[in-house]
């Protein structure tokens, strides 16, 4: 038995063939269609993502000498809903492309009615959580993770089982509109249009483009003077829509990452300033699920490391939180680690494909 199983990112894509027993027999980074790396709107996205996916699995069956695969499993960039409608994909295609019945052309394209499985990548890094995190996570039955990296996505679970609501999309936070009008970045919007998503603000991409624009404001009202360093760097790195958009805005976080640990006062501010909504919005999420652990991840976050959780933990003392104590809030988020959801959607695959407990 063969799994194909695509991790589709807004990051990073891989795509990876596993036999039976859950061994990874052969890994590759995909090189897939995305907006902030100068493909067009036009060249109908999802069908490309699909097409090239498809001559890569093909490649990689002939030189390994693999007849085919039994399943295919998707971790999809954005909410998918429980019938395999991808609602949208604004951080890899833009806001062009909403409700594509993804699950059908997948199915279609690769001859596998029935034994495809298509999911929320926050779903597969929630299975793949519970199963594979390392024993210093010690819970595991209910909490919600968060990635905090081009954008921001989150699942909860509760006693062992992921929520997923109505229609597949509970506990989704990167587009809840929380964002104060003093926290929109002005002349940048979220991936799907709007201006008060929390992605919009405390993302990585929306980091990087709020630490420009302060760096624009200081060098124009002439604070920050101990920032000056960092100021003239950034302000060298253009943060336009092209081809090295997205690298260009991995570049300035780079520079970010260096001078927050270095103290420097601009950037510690810019970064107080991104994590506000972010704390704002798991306030909402405990209230409401009550998982009482939340788990950071995604590369912005676990690149900031334990000054971004610091600064996070402030916020949710300065927010408060109803019926929980000074030691109940410090306990409640925590640093994550780097995991491909890879494995989690592998699991997901053998359990609704194959029947089988992993």
């Amino acid at each position: 038995m063969v799994i194909a199983i695509v991790e589709h990112g807004g990051t990073q894509a891989l795509l990876a063939l596993f036999n039976e027993k859950g061994e990874i027999i052969k890994q590759c980074v995909l090189d897939l269609p995305n907006i902030n790396r100068g493909w067009s709107v036009n060249d109908n996205l999802p069908e490309k993502t699909i097409e090239i996916i498809y001559n890569k699995l093909n490649e990689l069956c002939k030189n390994f000498k693999i007849n085919g695969i039994d399943a295919l499993g998707y971790s999809g960039p954005g909410p998918v809903t429980k019938e395999g409608t991808l609602i949208r994909a604004p951080n890899v295609w833009g806001n062009a492309f909403n409700n594509i019945q993804y699950l059908k052309l997948l199915e279609e394209k690769f001859n596998l009615h029935g034994k495809v499985v298509l999911e929320n990548d926050m779903t597969a890094a929630a299975a793949g959580f519970m199963r594979f995190a390392p024993k210093k996570f010690k819970e595991r039955k209910n909490f919600c993770i968060i990635t905090v990296s081009t954008g921001i996505g989150s699942k909860c679970v509760n006693n062992g089982k992921i929520i997923f609501g109505k229609d597949g999309l509970a506990g989704e936070i990167g587009h809840i509109p929380i964002l104060n009008n003093d926290e929109i970045i002005p002349g940048y919007q979220c991936g799907c249009g709007k201006i008060h998503c929390l992605e919009a603000g405390s993302s990585g991409n929306a980091n990087a483009h709020r630490c420009f624009w302060e760096a624009k404001q200081s060098l124009k009202q002439d604070t920050f003077i101990e920032s000056s360093e960092i100021i003239n760097k950034i302000l060298q790195i253009s943060t336009l829509k092209g081809a090295t958009y997205s690298n260009n805005l991995i570049e300035i976080n780079m520079l970010f990452n260096e001078a927050v640990h270095k103290k420097d006062p601009l950037s510690l501010y810019v970064l107080k300033k991104s994590i506000n909504p972010l704390a704002r919005a798991i306030a909402i999420i405990e209230t409401q699920y009550n998982v009482g652990k939340f788990y950071l991840i995604g590369g912005f976050a676990l690149g900031m490391g334990q000054i971004f959780l610091d600064i996070l933990k402030n916020s949710l003392l300065e927010i408060g939180i109803v019926d929980r104590n000074i030691n109940d809030i410090n306990n409640l988020v925590e640093l994550g680690i780097k995991m491909s959801g890879l494995k989690g959607i592998f699991v997901i695959v053998k359990e609704r494909i194959f029947n089988c407990n992993y």
